[in-house]
């Protein structure tokens, strides 16, 4: 219950926006978020790709991965970041990737 009221901008008996868990967990977000650098690696990967994306991402067919990862498929699946998730496109994503499970498990 805190956690709604919360998202509804209600604050919780600390006078914090969210418990303490999950301020935690945010602020372990953003540390990695700014800190963590990825390193290059050699094996496969595959990239399930929102066709739509903001302008800036739009440039880059492998959304900024390509630099680091020496074996990238990319897998565009139509629709936004959160609507690949849902129907219909969710359809073309499960069977992406399934096949690229198959290929994986062989």
């Amino acid at each position: 219950k805190s956690v709604l009221l919360a998202a509804r901008g209600t604050r919780c008996r600390s006078n914090r926006l969210f418990p303490p868990a999950i301020d935690r967990v945010q602020r372990a977000y953003r540390k990695a978020m700014f800190e963590y650098r990825a390193a290059p690696y050699a094996g496969p990967v595959e990239l399930f790709r929102a066709t739509r994306q903001r302008p800036h991402f739009a440039e880059d067919p492998q959304l900024g991965w390509g630099e680091l990862l020496a074996d990238l498929r990319v897998h565009d699946i139509p629709g936004y970041h959160a609507s690949i998730l849902m129907e219909p496109h969710v359809r073309q994503l499960a069977e992406e990737f399934a096949g690229a499970l198959e290929r994986f498990l062989d």
